[in-house]
């Protein structure tokens, strides 16, 4: 999990709604399972965000050699006049 060692830590017998060594480990799993979860939402929205940027980019490309086509055409054309 962490660098935390829970066989270094000294617990008390568990009275009254205290805390064991296995609510520790439970509540730890809980938490590692929640940032798994949200970690691959993030990544999910990370590679739809990508995937965006990467067609707007190709849109962007092709504009620019349409530009590119259209400026040489234009060209040739003002050349013949």
């Amino acid at each position: 999990m962490s660098n935390l060692d829970l066989n270094k830590i000294k617990f008390k017998k568990k009275m009254l709604g205290g805390v064991d060594k296995l609510d520790v480990l439970k509540k730890l799993k809980s938490i590692n399972q929640e940032y798994q979860t949200l970690l691959q939402y993030k990544e999910i929205e990370y590679i739809q965000i990508i995937k965006q940027k990467e067609k707007r980019i190709l849109e962007l490309e092709i504009e620019i050699q349409r530009l590119k086509e259209k400026a040489i055409l234009s060209g040739e054309n003002n050349s013949d006049e």
